[in-house]
């Protein structure tokens, strides 16, 4: 019988949390007490390069709140042996298989994990789903545990600090006191449009602001916000994340004020949305207007604006979710009203090529960005298989 743990993280992955083994050691390289590396930020997903035990590097998401994750193909590849079938629970509505294996040499730049214990779980679903050229793992939680780690969303680098004898500087910004829901998951106190909740801290969301069904039924939002869209939202462990879709005027915390924040509700009965967990959680969508420097040790963020921080919140302007497919990408939903859904597009169509180039030459996530970042009354031609035909489609605001 499958073994089902209890909810522990957020939208990208679930964790579940494992008492450390006493040979488990994370730690710099010799003789430094702070090192830097890059990252790329992918559909707003923090990217990290990892070697695992020694082998070539792998692409590894890098999550507040998330266990260490690999890849089955990617244990398959190290040739680790795999123990303790289980079942996960995520931010789809399906529980999914896991496994757990051990880890002699994780290598994340100057970051060292030895001997640690991983969690096995399909990611491929998620990975075509969203686009992403490789998704080989996860990694996050123990290394905000370990290190003061100091995340620079504008100049795209990461810092891992020894705690001891740290302090912040007037660069670091403001300080927001942090407390910890879900087994480990940073939160902050905030309010939305002066409704008070306690939010999450997750690195691993690639949306802006996330309510969770509980709150949202106890504060009446759905009444609240009338003015919505019904779309899917993103891809987690155990399906797509369908939801209500809408614009918060105001999301404040920590004595910052954010504007006209886009806002999803998703409306699954099941996973970790629905749970009480946490008012709901701010993800990088919001998070990458600053200079992010978590100390879990002393409870405490704090958090620099950037360029970005005046900015606005884009949403997608086509009404699509399109994910990977042999032949090019597959609508998987459209939005009732939407600019594609006026074109003729319906969930299942293929799109072959865009505004004249083959699908399989666009990079899936670049192509989402611009759906969402190009102004309104651009106008894209789409071929699609079914037709055999090219439908346009005239981007618009929808919220």
């Amino acid at each position: 019988m499958l073994r089902r743990f209890r909810l522990a993280a957020f939208a990208f992955v679930v964790a579940f949390v494992v008492p450390a083994c006493a040979r488990e050691r994370i730690e710099l390289a010799a003789g430094i007490t702070a090192a830097e590396m890059r990252f790329e930020l992918i559909d707003n997903r923090i990217f990290l390069e990892a070697r695992i035990n020694g082998q070539r590097p792998y692409q590894f998401i890098f999550d507040t709140g998330g266990q260490n994750v690999l890849d089955p193909a990617t244990a398959r590849e190290l040739g680790l042996a795999l123990r303790d079938e289980s079942s996960q629970i995520g931010a789809g509505a399906q529980a999914q298989r896991s496994w757990r294996t051990d880890v002699a040499l994780a290598e994340i730049g100057p970051v060292r994990l030895r001997d640690h214990e991983f969690m096995v779980l399909d990611l491929a679903t998620i990975r075509h789903a969203i686009g992403f050229r490789r998704l080989d793992g996860l990694v996050g939680r123990e290394l905000f545990e370990r290190f003061i780690v100091d995340i620079d969303f504008e100049g795209l680098k990461l810092r891992f600090i020894e705690p001891s004898g740290w302090t912040p500087s007037p660069a670091h910004g403001r300080r927001v006191p942090l407390a910890f829901v879900g087994g480990g998951i940073p939160s902050i106190d905030a309010t939305i449009d002066g409704v008070r909740g306690e939010l999450a801290i997750d690195t691993g969301d690639r949306s802006s602001l996330t309510l969770f069904s509980p709150f949202v039924a106890r504060e009446r939002l759905r009444e609240k916000y009338a003015r919505r869209i019904s779309a899917v939202t993103g891809w987690g462990v155990g399906g797509p994340i369908p939801a209500d879709v809408t614009r918060a005027e105001r999301l404040s915390f920590g004595g910052f004020d954010i504007a006209r924040v886009v806002a999803r509700m998703p409306t699954l009965q099941t996973g970790v949305f629905a749970s009480d967990i946490s008012a709901g959680s701010i993800g990088n969508g919001v998070l990458k207007r600053f200079r992010a420097t978590f100390d879990y040790g002393g409870k405490q963020l704090f958090l620099a604006p950037n360029a970005s921080f005046v900015a606005d919140d884009q949403l997608d302007r086509s009404g699509l979710w399109l994910s990977q497919h042999a032949r090019g990408f597959e609508v998987m939903s459209v939005v009732a009203g939407s600019p594609a859904e006026q074109a003729g597009i319906k969930v299942g169509d293929v799109v072959t090529a865009v505004d004249g180039r083959a699908a399989r030459d666009l990079f899936l996530v670049e192509l989402r960005e611009r759906l969402k970042r190009d102004p309104a009354g651009t106008v894209v031609r789409m071929k699609l298989e079914r037709l055999g035909a090219v439908a346009s489609l005239t981007l618009r605001d929808l919220l």
